[in-house]
């Protein structure tokens, strides 16, 4: 017991540390946070059942490193959403989404998942996107603009300043002001959804671009991430064993059977990172042979 408690006290030590950090990434923070308490569970918490664990978890961490308990409870919804949710963690990090808007976002997700055939990625860019939810749409390599609430109610704040400002002088019924005020309000937001789309269609090229420019380097590295033995150029990729290759890795370095292990979350990264190359490099090939089919 007392080699677990020495090792709690070193893991609170450099918890401790990275909060202190500046620039510190909320996922860096809610991994440690798991390593901490799956520690403490296991050393200490073996009567706590699972409905007691959240009110547990987050009072235990308030009485240890202070902070509002609402904090710990939104980090770890977050986390424990999976994979596809942690890209909310980056937009914390910006400042351009509050926790508390992260764990909105989350449950409006699975909402609309469990109400139509689609997956939560997709929805999610729908959503970040400012747009409805697209049950046909296939392309999985959307980058979110999220345009945030603080934004958008400094717009509104402006609207209302502008159209007073314009009306000075004139003698109107607030009817018909604030109707003037909501006009405008509706149409700056229609702008500005037509905005993060606009940008959404850019970056998306973007980084489809930077996909299908796949060289020798960065075919090999999949390869090896991958366990597979193609030649760059030359073997033919069959990517249903790659899918295979990947599904396989993917299952082993799932966070439920790896207990959260960052090592094995940063593995399963550059699975997914291997796979999508060599997804890339696939569908260029195809696209230089049906190419050269029509010269």
């Amino acid at each position: 017991m007392a080699a677990e408690d020495s090792d709690i006290q070193v893991l609170m030590n450099e918890y401790r540390t990275l909060k202190d950090r500046e620039g510190v990434k909320q996922l860096e923070l809610v991994t440690l946070e798991y390593k901490i308490w799956d520690l403490m569970k296991r050393t200490h918490g073996t009567g706590i059942t699972k409905n007691q664990d959240i009110g547990v978890r987050r009072d235990w961490f308030v009485r240890q490193f202070g902070g509002p308990p609402s904090m710990y409870e939104y980090r770890f919804t977050i986390f424990n959403a999976g994979v596809w949710a942690h890209g909310l963690f980056d937009l914390v990090d910006q400042r351009s989404m509050q926790l508390s808007e992260a764990k909105e976002v989350i449950a409006k997700v699975r909402r609309t998942v469990a109400q139509k055939k689609t997956s939560p990625t997709v929805v999610l860019n729908e959503i970040l996107n400012g747009g409805e939810v697209q049950t046909e749409t296939t392309d999985t390599d959307l980058v979110p603009v999220y345009i945030s609430g603080k934004f958008r109610q400094q717009v509104s704040l402006l609207v209302e300043k502008h159209v007073e400002e314009l009306m000075i002088g004139v003698a109107v019924e607030d009817y018909h002001r604030e109707t003037l005020i909501a006009d405008f309000r509706d149409s700056l937001d229609l702008l500005i959804r037509e905005l993060g789309r606009k940008i959404t269609r850019v970056k998306s090229e973007t980084k489809r671009s930077a996909k299908r420019s796949v060289g020798a380097l960065r075919f090999n590295w999949a390869c090896e991430v991958l366990g597979l033995n193609y030649q760059f150029d030359k073997s033919e990729v069959d990517m249903r064993l790659v899918k295979k290759r990947k599904n396989e890795r993917a299952l082993a370095l799932h966070p439920d059977r790896t207990k959260n292990d960052p090592k094995s979350t940063k593995e399963l990264d550059r699975v997914m990172e291997a796979y999508e190359l060599l997804e890339a490099y696939t569908a260029g090939k195809n696209r230089s042979a049906h190419g050269n089919k029509n010269v």
